[in-house]
């Protein structure tokens, strides 16, 4: 759809707003110009008036007591239509007069001069105008005092709106930086927050890796522990090239299981394209880690023909993953629930509210998963 361009009317009065003049208070400044006009000038009636969509504003006013007039009526209406001043010298015998209220109405007025207040970019919002009631000539000297006089209105108008602007940036700025603050402040204590996750997990994996330190050596201890520490830390340099957005399942997979396997195809992942958050993240990376590493060791990953097919799915409310093995060794329930064992059983489910079944079969193990939807972004 074509949109027409604003008038120049329209624009005009965008200019008139943009100086917020209009039905603000009488002002000491604007008061002290037209009261030097009226003694400059020896006439009764001085106006700054502001021509607005329907009306004639006046922003200070000498010998008048109306605020404002229909702009129909109005010699400003005309005035701004000009370039530069404006004269009626007899309004008694000017055709651009004849009908209009300020001279045939109670104010009588017979002598008009008008400058119009011309802004930086080019529109007149109002005049600096002055009236009697009697006709008159004006000199080329008095026209231009009361030109410079009008200069004056302007340049007021355009420091008072220089400084809105000026205190509208400072606040913007307050408000910005009052934000980044408090941004910096909440990613503060996201982090002070995953800190204390972070090493409560650590410490978690120490422990639990050592629950078998009755059949490991330390030098066991010291590979196993680091080995569960990296497959973490691979997690977490995941979720921060993301800036915390979160981790989409096959991007966690690819990184998790990519020290584990040799030959791709040896694995295979099916599943949408769907993001976890850091949480889940976390702890679906501490299962794919222990799920690879017990494959390489006595599942299907420990001979050569052995094949697993990773797959996953949204079927609302809940996300389903599942690890199947196949063409490997059979596989057997441990006699002994190591931290691994704990980990796809208990740990990653229960951090997680969700649900998961371990499976030894002769065709191979497997392990299924299933966990809220909330756990997607």
């Amino acid at each position: 759809m074509q949109v027409d361009a604003p008038s120049f009317e329209q624009q005009r009065l965008g200019a008139v707003h943009r100086y917020d003049i209009l039905d603000t208070s009488p002002d000491a400044v604007f008061d002290h110009i037209t009261a030097v006009a009226a003694q400059l000038m020896r006439v009764p009636i001085v106006i700054v008036s502001i021509v607005d969509r329907d009306r004639i504003w006046f922003k200070s006013r000498q010998g008048l007591h109306i605020e404002q007039m229909g702009r129909e009526a109005g010699f400003c209406a005309s005035c701004i239509l000009q370039d530069g001043p404006w004269v009626v010298n007899d309004a008694r015998t000017d055709p651009r007069a004849l009908v209009n209220t300020l001279v045939t109405g109670e104010v009588g007025a017979q002598f008009y001069l008008g400058i119009p207040l011309r802004t930086t970019d080019g529109f007149n919002i109002g005049t600096l105008c002055v009236l009697d009631f009697a006709p008159r000539r004006v000199s080329e000297h008095e026209v231009s005092a009361l030109t410079r006089l009008a200069a004056l209105v302007m340049h007021e108008f355009e420091l008072r709106l220089t400084a809105r602007q000026a205190l509208s940036g400072y606040q913007h700025e307050l408000l910005r930086r009052e934000r980044r603050e408090d941004h910096i402040r909440m990613l503060l204590r996201e982090l002070v927050h995953r800190s204390k996750n972070l090493l409560a997990v650590v410490l978690a994996i120490a422990k639990q890796t050592a629950s078998r330190r009755d059949t490991m050596t330390i030098d066991d201890y010291v590979i196993r522990l680091a080995a569960r520490i990296h497959g973490l830390a691979l997690t977490h340099d995941l979720i921060v090239d993301e800036e915390g957005r979160g981790v989409t399942v096959d991007d966690l997979a690819a990184r998790q299981l990519a020290p584990f396997i040799g030959e791709a195809m040896r694995i295979q992942c099916e599943g949408p394209r769907l993001l976890l958050t850091p949480v889940a993240a976390q702890n679906l990376g501490l299962a794919l880690h222990e799920l690879a590493a017990n494959a390489v060791k006595y599942g299907s990953l420990s001979t050569p023909p052995g094949r697993i097919h990773l797959t996953w799915h949204h079927s609302p409310p809940r996300l389903h993953i599942t690890w199947r093995e196949r063409e490997g060794s059979p596989a057997k329930a441990p006699a002994h629930k190591g931290f691994g064992y704990v980990v796809l059983a208990r740990l990653v489910p229960e951090a997680l509210d969700g649900e998961a079944e371990l499976e030894f079969s002769p065709q191979g193990f497997s392990w299924r998963l299933a966990i809220p939807a909330k756990h997607i972004l």
